[in-house]
């Protein structure tokens, strides 16, 4: 078989990266899928390199645009998933050109740096060949539903529309101690094309709101996993953290798993973040999953803004689960 050769994605590779999807990951990702994730994206279609032999489309290395808020500033900063190469053709070669490949790209696009949270494997190959940075693990928490009826959970709104883009809600929440910080930015556009468009699944939308703005969100969803279903927070997300507004949403969440009537809930969060104490006080625990967390500076200015672990504030958010 020759050697791969990588190169920008063009219309029409969609097949043949489909085709990986099944062969790597068992995945039968669904075209309709596939462009949604990767191609409307709101702030612009992912940066995909794909690696091709006679054969065809052996690899696949793709960055998502997302907003982030760099301490006082906004940027873009690019998710890399996807990553994947067909056991035929699979060296670390192939990964490491595409990876650069896509690196050239993402700063042509104005990218400020990459994230992601790889496998053990894809981790080490990042670490040791690709200079990617560690930051702490995220940890999975699970357990039973609690048993009190969370009342405050009738305070929090469902919404059933997608947020309002016409100034309504001109700032989603940012938490207060995230403002000086590294962290995610969501607009109510990302979260109409995350949570309302997604052609895969079905997500309840948990908010406490002001009639001038939104104080805190929660996302939450449904799934099963070993015969098991299981309730998943999915986003969270709170302004101004007083106690009240997390109690209300979580209070929310427990009252919509137990319509559900799933037998556990899970999410995947931090010690930093506002949800922690709340999963604490409902009796949930770390499973001992664990997700690993690294990034990449795409310029030496960056490397020095993005160097010190307590500058990010990436609590618990955008952690589903299939």
């Amino acid at each position: 078989m020759s050697s791969a050769r990588c190169r920008p994605f063009e219309p029409g590779d969609e097949k043949g990266i489909l085709a990986l999807y099944r062969t790597v990951f068992g995945l039968d990702l669904p075209a309709e899928s596939w462009h949604w994730f990767y191609q409307r994206v709101p702030d612009g279609p992912a940066i995909i390199v794909v690696a091709e032999n006679d054969e065809g489309i052996v690899g696949h290395y793709a960055v998502q645009p997302r907003p982030f808020r760099l301490r006082a500033a906004t940027c873009l900063a690019g998710l890399a998933v996807g990553t994947m190469v067909h056991p035929s053709a699979r060296d670390v070669t192939t990964l490491v050109e595409m990876a650069h490949l896509a690196y050239d790209l993402s700063r042509e696009r104005g990218l400020a740096f990459l994230y992601a949270f790889p496998n053990d494997h894809a981790y080490r190959i990042r670490r040791m060949l690709l200079r990617w940075h560690t930051l702490p693990q995220v940890m999975e928490w699970e357990g039973a539903l609690p048993s009190s009826a969370w009342d405050l959970g009738s305070r929090a709104r469902i919404w059933e529309t997608p947020p309002l883009s016409d100034g309504t809600y001109s700032s989603l929440p940012v938490d207060e101690l995230s403002r000086d910080a590294i962290c995610g930015q969501r607009s109510p556009e990302w979260l109409r094309w995350r949570f309302f468009e997604n052609p895969e699944a079905d997500y309840v939308f948990h908010v406490v709101e002001t009639s001038e703005a939104v104080r805190g969100y929660a996302v939450s969803k449904r799934y099963q996993r070993d015969g098991v279903w299981y309730g998943h927070i999915v986003d969270w997300q709170v302004g101004s953290p007083d106690g009240l507004v997390e109690r209300q949403l979580i209070g929310s969440v427990w009252q919509q798993f137990a319509k559900w009537q799933v037998e556990r809930g899970s999410c995947w969060a931090l010690p930093k973040s506002s949800l922690y104490a709340q999963l604490r006080d409902a009796g949930l625990t770390q499973t001992g999953r664990r997700t690993n967390f690294t990034y990449l500076p795409l310029s030496p200015e960056m490397d020095t803004e993005l160097a010190s672990e307590e500058a990010w504030s990436i609590h618990m958010g955008d952690s589903d689960v299939y």
